[in-house]
């Protein structure tokens, strides 16, 4: 059987960047030897691309901003992929993590967990609706409030998930993001929606977006 992966399709570049989680990056060593090279080529390549013009040292702060994306972002679990949510250079850089996991227990269950449905952090439930993607199927998609335990003043944080199971695969596919600020996720829905129902499954030997 051959076997099949998952991409994102085609993505607005004026909105994402696809983040290395790896160093060098694969397939592009001598480019992107390390985050710092990294991060001043693409934040010269999201400046380039805006009609806005860079005042100052914004080029330079864009390039730390990524730098730091590149160093802390935590490390998506295996067949996780990192991609920037980055509508214009002076906004703040969105990580969304995209992967797909083996089914461990029955569908709705697993599709419960990778929503986080249960999580006992929430402050209260969360909001699912279905959600389709032309290339996965059927699928759900969870809004949700949660307390930041991290935070000890009670911060709340928002999370953004989406979950679908592949059944002919036999695979969990799951879209996850948070972030603090509750604006700068719901700002970002439009755009996620639209990179989930993007996604799909290519052959090995099929020429990939």
């Amino acid at each position: 059987m051959t076997e099949q992966f998952l991409e994102s399709g085609l993505r607005d570049p004026a909105r994402w960047i696809a983040l290395p989680t790896d160093w060098p990056a694969p397939g592009f060593e001598k480019d992107f030897p390390d985050p710092a090279t990294w991060a001043v080529i693409a934040a010269n390549a999201v400046w380039n691309d805006s009609p806005l013009t860079p005042r100052g040292d914004e080029v330079d702060s864009l390039a730390q901003v990524l730098a730091y994306c590149a160093d802390n972002c935590p490390r998506p679990l295996p067949g996780y992929e990192i991609y920037l949510h980055l509508p214009g250079p002076r906004d703040v850089p969105l990580p969304v993590y995209v992967g797909d996991y083996p089914r461990t227990t029955d569908p709705e269950s697993d599709l419960r967990y990778a929503l986080a449905v249960e999580d006992p952090e929430a402050v209260e439930p969360p909001l699912v609706e279905e959600f389709t993607a032309a290339g996965l199927g059927s699928g759900l998609r969870a809004l949700r409030y949660c307390r930041d335990r991290d935070d000890a003043y009670g911060g709340i944080l928002v999370g953004l998930r989406y979950a679908w199971y592949v059944e002919h695969l036999d695979l969990i596919v799951s879209v996850r993001t948070v972030h603090p600020h509750p604006g700068r996720v719901i700002a970002a829905i439009d755009d996620i929606d639209a990179l989930c129902r993007g996604l799909r499954y290519v052959a090995e030997d099929e020429p990939r977006s």
